[in-house]
């Protein structure tokens, strides 16, 4: 779970009228608590998908032993969505 310090949620309102606006801005008074999202994170993860559960996987096929030794911008990003990809698959399991 992402340990997120603060979560900034921003609405997207929409309305035909006046009225209907002030109604919409009444949503920017709620306040969650950190259980609720907890549990609003939990419902909506999705599966990232390929090419992200096919690497996941196929690590040492495309790396070999190298893959420790790659230094690059792009590594810790990757090692951080295969983690969570493999955390979603034995959550669902």
């Amino acid at each position: 779970m992402d340990s997120r310090a603060v979560t900034t949620l921003i609405p997207i309102l929409s309305a035909r009228t006046a009225e209907q606006f002030k109604e919409n801005l009444a949503c920017l008074d709620l306040t969650l608590s950190p259980e609720q999202v907890q549990r609003l994170d939990e419902v909506s993860q999705i599966s990232l998908g390929f090419p992200l559960d096919f690497l996941s996987g196929a690590r040492s096929l495309v790396y070999g032993s190298m893959f420790e030794t790659i230094d690059s911008q792009h590594r810790t990003p990757l090692l951080r969505a295969i983690a969570n990809e493999q955390e979603q698959h034995s959550q669902a399991s």
